[in-house]
């Protein structure tokens, strides 16, 4: 596979488009949205917020900049560097098949936007499992492009299981809250067993932006 990114336009891509958050949020409307600042969050904060608003049964891994490391091998400069906006934002959701392929993507940069909140079921795509997704642009992504050997060892996941990633960040506040209950009363819509991974992404976005 290619390697799209050098460390100079990765950190490019972590200023303009994490910080700004994709959706040109000037301070007043990150306020409005509950977005906090970005900042080195702790371990104790990050499980405070996941006891508060995670309820679905999963894996929880707190990701590292290793991440970010492993998605730059994903070969995507067919479609040039707009279409990695999506491994770049704080809330996702990745839903890959039973043969371990994305089938639907759920972005904070391709969510509605009423003026104080992210809408995720734009077009009613909630209303199905899994969800009509924001994007095409990965339909052949495969599950092991993302995770890590350690978080393989910390989460096995289970072959020819359908399979969930939802990512999620402190700093984006009552907008992480909002998602996050979005995506858990989605996955309550299927007739399958599935893996399902909680990514924070606070502190890998943090270190990977400086």
């Amino acid at each position: 596979m290619k390697n799209v990114f050098t460390s100079l336009n990765l950190k490019f891509i972590f200023l303009s488009l994490i910080i700004s958050t994709s959706i040109n949020c000037n301070h007043i409307i990150k306020s409005r949205l509950g977005i906090k600042k970005l900042k080195p969050v702790s371990y104790s904060e990050i499980s405070k917020f996941q006891n508060q608003h995670i309820y679905m049964k999963g894996c929880f891994l707190v990701q590292d900049t290793n991440f970010y490391e492993n998605l730059s091998n994903i070969d995507t400069s067919k479609k040039g560097q707009d279409s990695l906006k999506a491994f770049f934002q704080p809330l996702q959701a990745i839903y890959f098949d039973k043969n371990g392929f994305a089938e639907s993507i759920l972005v904070n940069c391709y969510a509605g936007f009423d003026g104080r909140q992210l809408n995720w079921n734009t077009e009613n795509r909630l209303a199905y499992f899994p969800p009509k997704t924001h994007t095409n642009l990965f339909k052949k992504l495969h599950y092991n492009q993302i995770l890590v050997e350690d978080s393989l060892k910390q989460c096995p996941l289970i072959e020819g299981r359908k399979k969930v990633f939802i990512f999620w960040s402190v700093f984006f506040g009552k907008q992480s809250e909002i998602f996050l209950k979005n995506i858990q009363d989605n996955l309550k819509l299927s007739n399958d067993s599935l893996d399902v991974i909680f990514f924070n992404n606070d502190n890998s976005i943090y270190y990977s932006s400086q």
